[in-house]
């Protein structure tokens, strides 16, 4: 069945060894048992010893929805230190089996380091491996076997169960999958909209030189997201950053490959020094405007004008002429993130604020500060366009058929 196919397509796991005192990371990634492999791993989880001889501490978390539409969850496992030898391998297996159906049998192994740090008297060494993968919505039993190179073992068992359907996941009920970066496969559709899709890497802070690994997230998910949901002839990608007015990244004909593009132009991008043409007052206005007027997508007038990016800096009235007829519909994607202000205390209700609840329903839910419009924001509302306030990735989805249902009403 194509839910089986999906399933066992793949599922990684991202691990880490780090020191609590010097901060060495090595990332290794979890495969999946091959089929004559399979039995022999089964047999190692149905006859396990009473009791573990290896001694850990673990910590695992429950699904938490990304802006990838996806739940992502995982675990941290720390074994004694004193067990341990420098340069010794240790195996980890996991068996993640979804409600109803097959398990997932994964397998991966850890090289510590040769040379460990050195510590003074009274000082702590530990040990930790880290693993994440991705779920759709369901209920979900995992197991997993620790194994180091004395054949000492230690086995943990948890459930974990997804809050509600993210409208707009990559993945199935019931399917386990990997966490890569994008789950777009490239499709165009001859009879799709043609998109322009302009991602603001411009940081909140004035003084930021670089953009955070927290925003190229949000940008990469939901262009990502934008790009499954939304059917498209063709999508043009820019990149670009409003305090040097310049394109980080210009794609006419983005594809799925582009990606890895986008990435390392989003990582190397600095912005510690600026021409000084950009320190003119008009210089930022002139450029955005320069963004709007070209918005043709590689086959034509585009349909939608998409922005996605975090609030700006830059929070003045662009005061640009409006387009006498827009050709496209215009939207503004912009992350809020969520300001705790605790409700009840006086201290801290001032301004403008929406009450939130918390995961577990509490009354005491803490609140969210409305943050103030950025340029971009209002040059969207100023062109008759629709800025979606996405506070959580719940947002998402939702925002996303709205836009769609637009463009479908526009065209």
């Amino acid at each position: 069945m194509q839910r089986q196919h999906h399933l066992l397509k793949s599922l990684l796991i991202q691990s880490a060894v780090f020191f609590c005192l010097c901060s060495s990371w090595s990332l290794r990634a979890q495969d999946l048992v091959l089929p004559d492999q399979s039995k022999h791993v089964n047999q190692l989880f149905n006859t396990l010893p009473q009791k573990n001889s290896l001694r850990c501490r673990i910590q695992v978390w429950q699904p938490t929805l990304g802006f990838d539409l996806a739940y992502s969850t995982g675990f941290t496992i720390v074994p004694g230190a004193a067990q341990l030898s420098p340069g010794e391998t240790l195996v980890a297996f996991l068996r993640v089996t979804p409600a109803g159906h097959s398990p997932v049998l994964l397998s991966t192994s850890f090289k510590l380091p040769v040379t460990l740090p050195h510590l003074s008297p009274g000082q702590r060494f530990d040990l930790a491996f880290s693993g994440d993968f991705v779920v759709g919505e369901g209920a979900y039993s995992v197991e997993l076997l620790f194994i180091d190179q004395h054949d000492r073992k230690y086995f943990r068992r948890w459930n974990l169960k997804t809050h509600g359907h993210a409208i707009g996941s990559p993945l199935a009920p019931s399917m386990v999958a990997a966490t890569p970066p994008i789950h777009w496969n490239g499709g165009t559709d001859l009879n799709g909209f043609r998109l322009t899709v302009l991602l603001n890497a411009t940081e909140s802070s004035p003084i930021a030189s670089r953009l955070s690994p927290r925003t190229s997230a949000y940008l990469f998910s939901v262009l990502d997201s934008i790009l499954r949901q939304v059917p498209c002839r063709s999508a043009k990608v820019i990149a670009f950053n409003l305090d040097e007015q310049s394109e980080i990244f210009h794609s006419d004909r983005f594809n799925r490959a582009d990606f890895a593009s986008l990435a390392k132009s989003l990582k190397d991008f600095s912005s510690a020094a600026i021409p000084v043409t950009t320190l003119r007052p008009s210089a930022w206005r002139d450029f955005l405007l320069g963004l709007v007027h070209d918005d043709d997508a590689a086959d034509g007038p585009s349909d939608a004008v998409i922005f996605v990016g975090v609030p700006s800096h830059f929070v003045e009235s662009p005061t640009l002429p409006k387009l006498d007829h827009p050709k496209a519909r215009f939207f503004d994607f912009e992350y809020f993130s969520v300001t705790p202000i605790f409700a009840g205390d006086p201290g801290t209700n001032w301004g403008n604020y929406r009450n939130t609840p918390d995961d577990n329903g509490a009354t005491s839910a803490p609140g969210a500060a409305k943050a103030f419009p950025d340029s971009i924001d209002r040059l969207t509302r100023d062109l008759h366009g629709t800025v979606f306030q996405i506070t959580s990735p719940g947002d998402l989805g939702p925002a996303i058929q709205k836009m769609l249902t637009g463009i479908r009403l526009h065209r």
